[in-house]
């Protein structure tokens, strides 16, 4: 034990073989080199009653000294054993003393395999691992041994062998064995291993090799520590252009993109190392990585002057980096200037122009792919699909997905989730489901693939239940997967189900990052509770900019508009700058409450910020002028839009319809024409709503009947809507009636409500009975149903009707929404009720309304029945002067400057009462009133209203 405890460099005598076992020192024992050999991994099956642990004596008799161990056997893979024979004579076995009896050699065939190694399996441990046998061995063995080893995953052992011949040295360790574990090392990505080989390489300076230090860059690359690679590239006696690139593709392959990457580049050229198509490629995709078109239009100016302009691999990364960083016009052009083009740079191609939206210029390019005979693969396919989804094209996929069928291309994750996507977004759901059941395996992306389709055409149930089968069969989701459902619980208001995956979320560990608390936040705001909303926000350590879109947008959805813009400003508090997700969530939000100054700040912020040429941005601000009341503004929005696409044109022919500007929108919409625009379903519902407006029939009839004849559009019920509420407005309620009657497709309650409305003006009982019938059939929960026709039985002093519609109400449960009304004035929103009487200034409020009221009297306007019906009987008082509205435009007299119009939001519809009273107002002190209501803006000005008493 004394001896075994001492070092091994003090016992020179003393060997250990590769099994591990220390041999005592022999005086006539001469060592020679094992015999490396290695038995397929289908060996190892043999039962454990076959096989034998190796015997080995250590003796040091004489006339055995030729002999590598003594007493060894060795057992051949199919469990035959077979003794070991002489070397010198091989016809005389190998055990002739007369300690043991010699037993005849086995048959000597030509297929008889020749085993320097074999398995042995540990019967108590059940560890298995390569046993040495004897032989002589050769270099081209080694490489033998050392690939088969790495095939089977058996790097230790290579490594163990890697260390018998650096001790022995008898077998020289080449670059070729090094090669062949550094690869194995990077494809398996192992680390640890790969360090030891350069420990090995260090030793016998192998490290210096310029060859080999490139596979060392390529394999800590690979395994992502990129300090290890710039060492291993330090260390290079000598730096070829290999080398480089291979630390060039490490710095950005493991995201080290805009500093280290750019100073390995300028390096690598000062050295006057020649740059080939590998460094511009992969330059290339480290500018579309980073977006920086000025740094990628450098590196091709360089493609340019070293003459590789015309390499396919370097105009695919052209194409790419171009398309990335959305400038598809030069794109285009490099591609279209290429003499050669392979497969790749055709997919490039088309998934860059899906990436920028141009999805039928996809479709395109992809035909004509076909057409020049490239054969589209895999990757191809799964770019074009997502243009076919985006488009609606059902029948093109269909065609790409027989050809993926017919191709026998490899039908993959990648593949089958476009395949999927493609009939979800087209609404063929039932497509979808069964390419997940029968073409695809059941694995977590395709599970997340068709939870997104399922949810997208609204079967939030189908889309729950297979995350639920995905639990069942031991399938462990992903946090995309759980955000998705997260998501489909929000859209479906299932706070149970949602609560569950909270629950799931935090048991595995996916509570703390950002993705899933926005989804939670989103869900339990969808759900309508918000406290346990403001929890997980709370709750989160890293308050970042996604959390706080996700409050304020969850605020917006409850209708908290004023409690979201508060929420916006603490966020500013806190050092928080708004992205571009939250500038479009917040400027509706100024919309909603049409606080002008606040929307000009926005507007300013945006024009600082770079936001402006976002075309949605844009549309947003319109939107704000436009429930402001101010058409000005929101025209000088529109004219500053250098790309007037149909999403600016359609939301400025609403702003003009909306305030009252029918024949504004009409030669709008033929400017619209005369730029090339097509319009869309959305524009033509603007603008026939703008006709609407103004009372403008003949033109109306001209745009719906255009919507099929010229340019080909299905019209929609919004449409039909339109066109009932143009004929209704105009008193011809008869053709309103025939024309719903002959409609193409089933009238929604839209229309009927719209006929509805259209009988209260005018008073028609009859139409307006019949329509209210079809109307409650399809919605018989919504309250503000029931009023208009109340309204109606209460013009027309039908009391035994309007105690019938109280009498249904009443069985039903359903009670007419609060009234409310705000203004702003002096930066502060002011919220008031009806008979609101909780300001400081109420007593000066009311005594202000007495005397409009006596004004009005004077005047001849005397409230009437239609106009003073109340759901609830004994909310009886201040009927001529408590409604919200007029609360509100009091106060926003009193305390605004003189000349400044007041800006008042109510969220129902604004009674006729209160319209006469606002018109005498504004004849009265002689300023602008702007209220908006659920229909439209009113512009009372001079003693008249922009709606010309309609609305």
């Amino acid at each position: 034990m004394a001896i075994l405890a001492l070092p091994l460099f003090l016992l020179p005598h003393y060997h250990r073989d590769f099994s591990g076992i220390l041999i005592p020192p022999t005086k006539h024992r001469i060592i020679k080199k094992p015999v490396f050999h290695v038995v397929p991994r289908s060996a190892r099956a043999s039962p454990p009653e076959t096989r034998s642990k190796t015997i080995l004596k250590i003796g040091s008799e004489p006339e055995h000294r030729h002999q590598e161990s003594q007493y060894q056997h060795q057992r051949h893979f199919h469990g035959t054993e077979t003794p070991l024979t002489n070397r010198r004579n091989p016809k005389k076995p190998a055990f002739h003393g007369a300690s043991r009896p010699a037993r005849a050699p086995p048959p000597r065939t030509k297929t008889a395999p020749k085993v320097g190694f074999r398995i042995w399996t540990n019967p108590k441990t059940r560890r298995t691992r390569y046993k040495q046998a004897s032989g002589k061995k050769g270099l081209a063995t080694v490489y033998g041994d050392l690939k088969l080893l790495c095939r089977e995953g058996l790097l230790d052992e290579a490594l163990r062998i890697l260390h018998s011949m650096n001790l022995s040295g008898e077998i020289p360790v080449d670059a070729q064995i090094y090669h062949i574990l550094l690869d194995c090392c990077t494809v398996q990505k192992l680390l640890k291993e790969g360090k030891q080989v350069h420990v090995h390489m260090r030793i016998t300076g192998a490290h210096q090799n310029p060859y080999l230090a490139t596979k060392l860059v390529n394999l800590y690359s690979a395994c992502g520590s990129i300090v290890d690679a710039q060492a291993a590239f330090d260390e290079a006696s000598e730096r070829t252009m290999f080398m480089w690139n291979a630390l060039l593709r490490a710095y950005v392959k493991n995201g080290f993109y805009e500093t280290e990457a750019m100073e390995i580049y300028n390096r690598m050229k000062f050295s006057g190392t020649e740059l080939d198509n590998f460094t511009f490629s992969t330059m290339l995709k480290a500018c579309g990585s980073l977006l920086d078109l000025q740094q990628g239009m450098e590196i091709h100016g360089q493609v340019i002057k070293t003459g590789y302009e015309l390499d396919v691999f370097v105009g695919g990364a052209l194409v790419d980096m171009y398309c990335r960083c959305r400038s598809v016009e030069d794109a285009n052009q490099v591609f279209e200037e290429m003499c050669q083009r392979d497969v790749v740079t055709w997919t490039a191609m088309i998934s860059g122009l899906v990436h920028n939206g141009y999805h039928g210029e996809a479709m395109e390019c992809f035909r004509q792919m076909q057409v020049e005979e490239h054969k589209p693969n895999s990757a191809t396919v799964a770019s074009v699909l997502p243009a076919c989804g985006n488009l609606a094209a059902l029948r093109e996929g269909k065609e790409i997905h027989g050809y993926i069928v017919r191709g026998e291309l490899d039908f993959n994750v990648s593949v089958r989730t476009a395949v999927m996507d493609m009939y979800s977004k087209c609404g063929s759901v039932e497509d979808a489901h069964k390419v997940f059941d029968k073409d695809c395996e059941r694995d977590v992306i395709a599970c997340s693939a068709m939870i997104v389709g399922f949810a997208k055409n609204g079967h939030a149930t189908k889309a729950i239940e297979i995350f639920r089968q995905m639990l069942r069969n031991s399938m462990m989701p992903n946090l995309i997967t759980v955000v998705n459902v997260l998501l489909v619980c929000g859209d479906s208001a299932a706070l149970r189900q949602g609560k569950e995956l909270h629950a799931y979320g935090i048991k595995c560990g996916f509570v703390t990052i950002v993705s899933l608390r926005w989804a939670l936040i989103n869900m339990y705001a969808k759900c309508g509770s918000m406290e346990e909303a403001h929890k997980v926000f709370d709750e989160s350590a890293d308050k970042s900019a996604t959390l706080w879109t996700a409050m304020i947008a969850g605020y917006r959805v409850n209708g908290h508009a004023e409690q979201a813009l508060g929420f916006f400003h603490q966020m500013r508090q806190h050092g928080i700058e708004p992205n571009l997700p939250m500038i479009l969530n917040i400027l509706p939000l100024c919309a909603d409450l049409a606080v002008l100054q606040e929307g000009k700040k926005f507007h300013s912020y945006i024009i600082k910020s770079g936001f402006y040429s976002n075309i949605f941005v844009c549309s947003a601000l319109m939107d704000i002028y436009t429930n402001c009341g101010n058409i000005e503004l929101t025209r000088k929005v529109f004219d500053n839009i250098s790309d007037k696409g149909v999403v600016a044109w359609t939301a400025i022919l609403a702003a003009y319809g909306i305030n009252g500007n029918g024949k504004e929108a009409c030669e709008l919409f033929r400017q619209m024409q005369q730029a090339d625009v097509k319009p869309n379903h959305f524009t033509f519902a603007a603008v026939m709503s703008s006709c609407s407006s103004a009372g403008l029939v003949a033109e109306g009839w001209e745009y719906f009947k255009s919507m099929s004849q010229k340019y080909d559009i299905e019209p929609r019920a919004e449409h039909y809507a339109c066109l009932v509420n143009l004929l209704g407005r105009t008193g011809q309620l008869n053709e309103a009636l025939n024309f719903i009657k002959n409609m193409p497709i089933k009238p929604d309650a839209g229309v009927w409500r719209v006929v509805l409305g259209a009988c209260r003006s005018h008073c028609n009982i009859e139409i307006g009975e019949y329509a209210a019938t079809r109307l409650l059939e399809l919605e018989p929960l919504n309250a503000g149903n029931y009023i208009i026709l109340a309204n109606i039985y209460a013009a027309a002093e039908r009391l035994d009707g309007l105690a019938k519609v109280r009498k249904m109400m009443k069985d039903r449960g359903l009670k007419g929404r609060p009234e409310r009304s705000w203004v702003m004035v002096k930066n502060r929103i002011c919220t008031f009720t009806r008979g609101d009487k909780s300001q400081p200034q109420s007593d000066e409020i009311y005594a202000t309304l007495d005397s409009f009221a006596r004004e009005m009297k004077r005047a001849g306007n005397i409230p009437t029945p239609n106009n003073v019906f109340l759901v609830d009987e004994e909310d009886t008082e201040n009927i001529f002067c408590g409604h919200s509205e007029r609360i509100a435009v009091t106060f926003g007299l009193m305390n605004s400057s003189l000349g400044m119009p007041v800006q008042v939001i109510k969220n129902n519809r604004m009674c006729g009462d209160c319209h006469s009273m606002s018109k005498v107002i504004s004849k009265i002190t002689g300023q602008i009133i702007i209220v908006r209501d659920a229909n439209c803006n009113h512009h009372f000005k001079e003693g008249e209203c922009s709606c010309r008493d309609y609305w």
